[in-house]
């Protein structure tokens, strides 16, 4: 999400923004020299009253040396001048504005101390030191609280002026966004909230603690919030989300304090919950040992490198210390990308990007024996369900006809390892996409490999994927709706990047051979309750500002996505994978499967790629809409039947 920031006027604008001119910059300037000149007469009138009370002010003056008096007022107008305090922002006023002006009056009483015994001057030049303390003790207050009344004004002004908002957080962050968001005309702060109950009727700053996130609703009706900010250090993900819903309920919205406020340093920075900040699982303790005994030092080759997972596997991989990294991807923008960020951060670093496709085999072959990696990591494939059901053809020989390749590279050069990053979608497939890693599931699980050890892992949707529905939402919400929900009930499971390819090296540091890991993805998420989210994040009301419509699944598509087949799992030593039961076929029958379903895509025989694919992938339900084509009813795919 993009972070809002909380920006004020410099010292040079005025406080509705419109810039200062120099003319009056300086006129403000000489108003506060001529109040701090009353402030020192002032002081000194009634230091003399005070120290001589049965003398006449108007005596005292007559017989005062004008000079010392003169020379006090000049050192400590030059200090005052030195230090800034003639620029200092008055909404800013402090510790840091009295300090100087306690700097001031005590340099200036010991210049005059200095002058007069250097002068050979009888009791201070007359002033006496009764007087000087008592000066120091008035003048000090004087200058400082016309500048504490001055700041005091100008918040009482823009208080209630802005939108009223709700600090959820009574801590010393919380404190410190008060000071922050009341500096502030856009923000009018109400109130805080915070759940421990001994906090409640607080007051700090002049606002009151009102009780906890059960009263938000209330408190809704009541002081009418537009606005909470979230200002506690850390915080349980299960308590951000039911801060997140809560506010959601009310129709609230809500930002949280992040950058440099976090880490103890006076600046706040308000930005937009993000999706990623509801989504983070509590983190795991994982055993990082393997993972760098398995990369540091390798040349690593992975495929698709470009892409959202594979450029994290990138930036993994090259952190675990890798020596070299292999990029090939087909998009040029995409490996111009991740080849430019891998070496801005890892200057060391070896970086190879080959610009290739997986189904040149003599081009791959020629990659793998130049570079030998020790590891391959495939993350390449077309994945978008919709498209590739439209493009069944090219959609299977990409997918497995390119992995085929790959395998067949890796086995004949003696590659240690290759790990295939699949999907979800190939359990009990309903779409092409589905159907093709499930078939190169059962090519990896059923290929003589000789020395390579050879593994998949199966996960679903990572949250800001290319081509994922997040961004797709969000573009959206920017055009102003509608965004649109093929189902009511549709619901997929999802995991953050970082985490999803973490876990994907875990996997491959404990594999043997032929295993397929499937990720932890906790609990599906309902695509309305995202979209929901989403709109909500980006400060829209869902429904009103934005309304969400409906338009059926789309060629493919489950309600529901599935992680496991036939509900079977084995346990692994790493807390979020699990290994699914393998499936055993004879070798021949796998191989000889694949080639005739690769020539099925290069001659477009629909009829023999249906009853192939149903072969190698006997789980596979086809949609509607491809059962269609292969009756006749339409002939999307232009293909030959026969």
């Amino acid at each position: 999400m993009a972070a809002s920031f909380l920006s004020y006027p410099p010292a040079d604008t005025s406080r509705y923004g419109r810039p200062r001119t120099q003319t009056e910059r300086r006129l403000a300037q000489l108003l506060w020299c001529a109040l701090d000149l009353l402030a020192i007469a002032t002081a000194a009138v009634l230091a003399a009253v005070l120290g001589e009370p049965d003398s006449h002010p108007a005596r005292w003056l007559a017989r005062t040396p004008l000079m010392t008096l003169g020379e006090i007022a000049l050192v400590q107008l030059l200090v005052f001048h030195r230090r800034g305090l003639y620029r200092t922002v008055l909404r800013y006023t402090g510790i840091e504005v009295l300090t100087t002006i306690f700097i001031g009056v005590a340099l200036a009483e010991i210049v005059a101390v200095v002058t007069t015994y250097f002068l050979h001057l009888d009791n201070t030049g007359g002033l006496g030191r009764t007087f000087l303390v008592l000066y120091g003790l008035l003048a000090i207050p004087f200058s400082g609280t016309s500048r504490l009344a001055a700041r005091m004004f100008i918040e009482r002004k823009s208080a209630g002026a802005g939108k009223p908002v709700l600090i959820y957080g009574s801590g010393s962050l919380g404190e410190m966004v008060l000071r922050e968001l009341r500096n502030d005309p856009r923000h009018s702060v109400v109130g805080f909230l915070d759940d421990d109950p001994t906090r409640t009727g607080a007051i700090i700053r002049g606002c009151k603690v009102l009780g906890g996130l059960s009263e938000l609703t209330r408190l809704r009706d009541l002081l009418k919030p537009s606005l909470v900010v979230i200002a506690e250090r850390k915080m349980e993900q299960s308590r951000l989300r039911q801060v997140f819903q809560v506010c959601l309920d009310n129709q609230i919205q809500v930002k949280v304090i992040a950058g440099s406020a976090l880490q103890h340093v006076a600046q706040v920075q308000l930005n937009d919950l993000a999706l990623e900040d509801l989504m983070r699982r509590p983190p795991r303790a994982y055993d990082r040992s393997k993972v760098d005994q398995l990369l540091a030092g390798k040349t690593v080759l992975i495929t698709g490198a470009g892409g959202s997972i594979g450029s994290e596997l990138c930036r993994q991989i090259a952190g675990a210390g890798a020596r070299e990294l292999i990029l090939i991807d087909h998009s040029e923008f995409n490996l111009y990308q991740i080849d430019d960020a891998l070496r801005a951060s890892f200057p060391n670093l070896v970086v190879k990007p080959v610009l290739a496709t997986l189904a040149d085999r003599d081009n791959l072959d020629t990659i793998i024996a130049t570079g030998m990696p020790q590891l391959v990591f495939h993350a390449a494939a077309y994945k978008h369900v919709p498209m590739v059901e439209e493009n069944a053809f090219l959609g299977m020989a990409n997918n497995l006809g390119g992995f085929a390749n790959l395998l067949s590279a890796c086995i004949a050069h003696r590659i240690e390892q290759v790990v295939m990053i699949s999907t979800d979608k190939a359990v009990r497939p309903t779409n092409i996409m589905g159907a093709s890693k499930r078939a190169c599931e059962v090519l990896m699980q059923n290929i003589d490999a000789g020395s390579t050890r050879l593994c998949a892992v199966r996960f679903g949707n990572v949250l800001g994927s290319s081509g994922s529905v997040i961004p797709h939402f969000l573009e959206q919400i920017r055009r102003g709706g509608p965004v649109t929900v093929t189902h009511p009930d549709v619901s997929r499971y999802f995991m953050l990047i970082p985490e999803a390819v973490e876990l994907v090296l875990h996997a491959g540091s404990i594999a043997k051979h032929g295993e397929i890991f499937i990720l932890d993805m906790g609990e599906p998420v309902r695509i309305v309750n995202l979209a929901r989210q989403l709109i909500f994040m980006t400060g829209h009301v869902p429904d009103q500002d934005i309304r969400i419509s409906f338009t059926g699944l789309r060629p493919g598509e489950k309600l529901t996505e599935e992680l496991l087949l036939n509900e079977a799992e084995q346990a692994t030593t790493v807390d979020g994978i699990t290994i699914a039961r393998a499936t055993r076929r004879e070798h021949a029958e796998v191989r000889a499967a694949v080639e005739e379903l690769l020539e099925a895509c290069r001659g477009r025989n629909l009829q023999r790629f249906i009853d192939i694919t149903s072969r190698l992938v006997p789980e596979w339900i086809p949609s509607t809409e491809f059962n269609d084509v292969a009756n006749g009813q339409t002939d999307i795919f232009l293909a030959r039947r026969s």
